[in-house]
């Protein structure tokens, strides 16, 4: 292993770790803190520092590692325009409708700055490629939002959002280097490194350096947006790493979640961004002894492994697209219905209490 590689690893972890204590000071001076309320599970103030460190950690890893070319530079725009955005929302708690707004026009950004959007969807019903044309701009402006929310959704207890992500980008990394994209795989595993000292820290791990924080809608937005653009450069640029199917297995808990919580606020006709308690980690959290939050998070990043390794192998082993979408629908219309299982009572759930605004 030479000197490149080492940094690799170990400067991610370490940026994590030093930026966590250093932006305190900020986070505490623009009201990044989360204080408990009627509606909030934790009991005492947390300093929503995680994506703020995230995005320090992984800008200068950005710098150091990959080249500055007009890719990573739009990267890093669209990243701190949506960090600026996620630190006033954390500080203000912004409208959804204004949150919205800003993630289409960075979208859009993307677009037209890169030249990458969602035009190609691949072989998917053996009839050949299929081209969106202009319409995978609309698409991939769906798509961004889609993938900011969904990540955004999950953030309910300790762990999951990190956890989840972290399998997700190392998921990632190990696509981008068997379909030989280096620059892909190595942004994919700094902000898998630079996840950790935040899991660290969230999940109060041993030896206990610093006080709990948490990733806040800067983090979850800016994991969403991470999430979404490697997967754009990984099925629509010309070296492709894996097929748009295979995408949706990689984030298919988080897509899941959302897509099943969305179509049970529309049945009940509450506005979509009208918080509840039938996310699935609230439901577990109310079926585990005692509630366990431990129990809860390992039952779900099991689910979402699971997800993980199954696109994978679908890939690996070129599946049609169209039976790994067929296996995807069944898997999801699956999860539906054990959800459902798991809470007959969901319309009492949902009016038991307002947690977060997804």
């Amino acid at each position: 292993m030479n000197w490149y590689n080492i940094g690799l690893l170990l400067l991610p972890l370490a940026l994590g770790s030093f930026s966590i204590y250093f932006l305190t000071p900020v986070a505490l001076a623009i009201g990044m803190v989360d204080v408990p309320n009627a509606r909030k599970q934790h009991q005492a103030p947390t300093l929503l520092l995680g994506g703020l460190s995230l995005f320090t950690s992984l800008s200068i890893c950005i710098v150091v590692f990959l080249p500055l070319n007009t890719l990573h530079m739009t990267f890093l725009v669209c990243s701190s325009l949506l960090v600026l955005l996620g630190m006033l929302d954390d500080s203000q708690d912004l409208p959804p409708g204004q949150r919205l707004l800003v993630q289409a026009f960075i979208a859009l950004f993307l677009c037209i700055q890169t030249g990458d959007y969602l035009h190609n969807l691949g072989n998917l019903f053996g009839l050949g490629e299929l081209e969106l044309g202009y319409g995978g701009y609309l698409l991939t402006v769906i798509a961004v939002i889609a993938a900011i929310n969904a990540f955004n959704m999950i953030d309910g207890i300790d762990g999951l959002l990190g956890l989840t992500a972290l399998g997700v980008f190392l998921a990632l990394s190990f696509l981008f280097w068997q379909g030989g994209d280096a620059g892909s795989m190595i942004l994919a595993l700094l902000v898998a490194l630079s996840l950790i000292p935040y899991l660290w820290v969230n999940l109060q791990l041993r030896p206990i350096w610093f006080g709990k924080i948490f990733m806040g809608d800067t983090g979850s937005m800016l994991i969403g947006f991470a999430v979404i653009w490697l997967l754009i450069q990984g099925t629509q640029t010309d070296v492709r790493s894996f097929s748009t199917t295979t995408a949706l297995w990689i984030i298919g808990f988080p897509l899941m979640d959302m897509a099943r919580v969305i179509l049970e606020r529309h049945l009940h006709r509450q506005p979509v961004f009208q918080a509840d308690r039938t996310h699935l980690h609230h439901i577990l959290l109310q079926r585990n002894p005692a509630g366990s939050k431990t129990r809860t998070l390992l039952q779900i990043a099991t689910f979402s492994a699971i997800m993980l390794v199954i696109g994978i192998v679908m890939e690996i082993y070129q599946v049609p697209q169209l039976l790994s979408l067929m296996l995807f629908l069944a898997t999801f219309g699956l999860y539906t219905l054990a959800v459902r299982q798991l809470s007959p009572t969901l319309s009492s759930v949902r009016q038991a209490g307002k947690v977060e605004i997804a």
